[in-house]
């Protein structure tokens, strides 16, 4: 049995490289992932994501440094449903989410792990450099880790499919953790209405 996860990253890429901000993972069972690359390159960011993603890192600060700088190993906590590496940062409550890529590749495999929950199933919006980013974690793609899948599901390509356009937030908020939870409600609308059309096409056979 296979077990969904909502992905949603956010990135620094100049048609060549991407570069990994930040990634976000919402499975179907409720848990949550959300981490911040500390290895991000945050110079080479343009001034869109500077004016759209930067404002919303947390433990982050607009001059392009990190509040932070968690040191690396430290235990990883569960607070509040959030998996975070638990640092005092300015102060701040709650879980830090700064990481390495080792460590976010780590707390992936953790979270996604097919022996404990079931084979993943990777699902996105617009997936395509979502999902590149999210494989570069491990290396080639040849060197995903044994049980998940060598491609993510697109709520884009089946909505456009059955021609269901979906309802748009008042406001776009690029950061991965929204957006992985705005992919996961957006996937159980597509799939009713999926499901409704299926049905009333066996209506019109009868």
């Amino acid at each position: 049995m296979a077990t969904k996860y909502f992905l949603d990253t956010e990135f620094i890429e100049d048609g060549k490289t991407i570069d990994l901000i930040s990634l976000a993972l919402v499975c179907e069972d409720g848990r949550v992932l959300y981490l911040q690359n500390i290895e991000c390159q945050f110079a080479k960011a343009s001034d869109w994501v500077w004016r759209n993603v930067f404002i919303h890192l947390n433990h982050f600060h607009m001059s392009g440094a990190r509040e932070c700088t968690p040191k690396i190993g430290e235990t990883k906590e569960f607070i509040g449903g959030l998996t975070g590496f638990n640092h005092k940062c300015g102060g701040k409550d709650g879980p830090c989410p700064w990481a390495t890529r080792n460590e976010i590749r780590e707390a992936v495999l953790d979270f996604c792990n097919p022996d404990k929950y079931g084979k993943p199933e990777f699902w996105g919006y617009y997936a395509d450099y979502d999902w590149v980013v999210f494989c570069q974690l491990f290396g080639r793609m040849i060197e995903l880790p044994e049980g998940f899948p060598m491609y993510c599901h697109d709520l884009k390509q089946i909505a456009y499919e059955i021609k269901f356009r979906l309802p748009r937030p008042e406001k776009e908020i690029h950061n991965a953790l929204v957006d992985a939870l705005q992919v996961k409600e957006w996937y159980g609308l597509i799939i009713r209405e999926r499901e409704l059309l299926a049905k009333e096409r066996e209506l019109l056979k009868k």
